[in-house]
């Protein structure tokens, strides 16, 4: 039997733009029927390897690259591209020796491998738990997948084992073969060298975690941003020792001093806190990773929405925003799927967006062959025709602001980038640089945090003796290593996530900043303690100098008090 069927792939043949489209209902990142091998849960052994939709992608990618030629297509100009997990997903793609030569451009769209929720590091943990809470406690990792598989799809999707809201249960995992390594060191190593990218990031991609975290239709509370600032800390770093110091900097990098007290403000800047951890600084860390060679790169900021009664609107451009207009649903009108308003600008953005990406999948350029032309809708003339999109390069760092105006702007979001990727992994070993300090009489700043490029021993809680079902002592075992599960994950992030890049010395004035921010209390006490000692050092010389004086004093008298006897002898 056939394994590609309709259901899974569809041919759409366009035209006006002279491409082939071609959709794949593919498994995401969710658990469905083992039986058929339908997910990316791993056991991170032989028993149940993982990255089956990863595999799922490569096979269909195959089939495409042997037959796209049937229907029109080049085998040899194939374009992927995805958003959000879709985007982490292509971005996975390209690091994988899996799918060398089976598409030669990739287009990720608000997503990349770098982001937290792109791979998961604990694949056993998760598995284990999925396997406690549906009565499948094996000890032994091939019968508990057995028995996983003999459980019904409403079983286990009715499960949340996601222990963290930033962390993904069942993804990608690191499993030698289709991903040989950590996302950070396959870039570093330029393994996605060979693919021209475009990638980029919606202006308010944080919008849904603020709406699910607080009640945010009247603004943001401080109580709220505060809670919002440490359950993000906690979930992603877990900081034994500096915990309170990140959370102090981070709320004092995202605090709009002139408004603080301003509860719209406030939410505004929280939208932009998860906006640049989960989306901003993990694209422009790739973009830079992938541009250093030389490798053709393009970077965009998408700045439009249309207008919907599905959303507030104090709501900018949101996550999955720039779908519609990717795929020309302004052209049709409102639908099901885009229960929009769409006005002419709207329609004319759509022309613009779709002239771009189909420029990018035909030669790898978005400026080319196709120019900007929308006079069929607008007899005003588009901006666009003006905008040369350069290519991204580290040192500008140019990008395409997509928006009613727009125009190629360089360093997107430069300081909170900076401040994640630079400043932020430093920030864990404080605790250690103030014990050290404290005993110095000049402060000094050193590299903190060397970056590591080996990879980690083991991404997994190591998994117990193989042996038969015992529900006693998986329970003990797994109460026993439930209080470390939490810890565990952090840890892992924290040391697998940030290996940014050197530390670089324009960020000593922020870490001076933070420093002052942070330790005001100890230097509080410092500064009592330094009075004091001046104080005592004060006594101790006056006590002298008067001691000598008397002395100076005494001898004096005492030769007067001679001299004045001889005399009288």
């Amino acid at each position: 039997p056939p394994l590609w069927s309709g259901q899974f792939l569809q041919i759409n043949m366009h035209l006006e733009l002279r491409l082939l489209a071609i959709s794949c209902t593919l498994r995401t990142k969710e658990i469905v029927n083992l039986s058929d091998h339908d997910c990316f849960l791993s056991t991170g052994d032989q028993a149940a390897k993982g990255n089956y939709g990863l595999l799922d992608q490569i096979q269909a990618l195959r089939w495409i690259s042997e037959n796209v030629g049937y229907f029109g297509g080049d085998p040899l100009r194939i374009t992927v591209f995805g958003g959000g997990a879709g985007a982490s997903c292509v971005n996975l793609l390209t690091l994988s020796h899996h799918s060398e030569g089976l598409f030669q451009r990739a287009i990720t769209q608000s997503g990349t491998a770098l982001s937290s929720w792109a791979v998961n590091y604990q694949p056993a943990k998760y598995a284990r738990l999925l396997a406690e809470r549906v009565n499948c406690n094996f000890l032994d990792t091939g019968a508990m997948v057995e028995c996983l598989r003999s459980r019904s799809f409403n079983e286990l999707v009715g499960h949340d084992v996601t222990l963290a809201r930033y962390h993904v249960a069942f993804g990608p995992v690191i499993d030698g073969d289709v991903i040989p390594d950590d996302p950070q060191i396959l870039m570093e190593q330029g393994e996605f060298l060979n693919y021209d990218v475009m990638l980029g990031v919606n202006q308010a991609e944080g919008f849904k975690f603020v709406e699910r975290v607080v009640d945010s239709e009247d603004g943001v509370s401080a109580i709220d941003f505060d809670l919002a600032v440490a359950n993000l800390v906690d979930d992603l770093y877990g900081y034994p020792e500096s915990k309170d110091e990140l959370r102090a900097t981070i709320r004092f990098m995202y605090t709009d001093w002139a408004d603080r007290d301003n509860a719209e403000t406030r939410r505004k800047t929280l939208v932009a806190l998860f906006t640049d951890h989960q989306w901003v600084a993990p694209a422009v860390a790739t973009a830079d990773l992938h541009a250093q060679y030389g490798s053709p790169t393009y970077f965009y900021a998408f700045y439009h929405h249309c207008q919907s009664e599905m959303k507030p609107a104090w709501a900018d451009a949101a996550h999955g925003d720039e779908v519609p207009y990717v795929f020309g649903a302004p052209l049709v009108g409102p639908s099901e799927l885009f229960p929009c308003n769409f006005s002419k600008t709207d329609v004319m953005l759509s022309a613009v967006v779709m002239t771009y990406w189909s420029n990018f999948a035909k030669t790898g350029d978005p400026n080319q062959p196709v120019p900007q032309d929308t006079k069929f809708i607008h007899t005003k003339p588009n901006r666009f025709e003006e905008v040369a999109w350069t290519k991204y390069n580290p040192k500008d760092q140019d990008y395409l602001h997509i928006g009613l105006k727009p125009r190629v702007r360089e360093h997107y979001r430069a300081t909170k980038v900076a401040f994640w990727l630079e400043l932020v992994p430093h920030l864990h070993n404080l605790h250690g640089m103030f014990q050290h300090t404290s005993t110095t009489t000049k402060p000094f700043c050193s590299k903190v945090a060397n970056r590591q490029t080996n990879k980690p021993d083991d991404y997994n809680i190591p998994l117990p003796p193989s042996g038969g079902r015992d529900k006693k002592s998986s329970s003990e075992w797994l109460d026993r290593s439930r209080g470390n599960l939490y810890r565990e994950n952090t840890r892992k992030y924290k040391e697998i996530r940030h290996r940014w890049r050197p530390f670089n010395p324009s960020c000593l004035r922020d870490i001076n900043i933070a420093l002052i921010y942070q330790h005001k209390i100890q230097r509080r006490k410092c500064k009592k303690q330094k009075f004091f000692i001046m104080f005592l050092w004060g006594f101790i010389y006056l006590f002298i100098l008067s001691f000598c004086r008397f002395y100076f004093y005494f001898i004096l008298f005492f030769l007067l008090l001679r001299r004045g006897g001889t005399g009288l002898v």
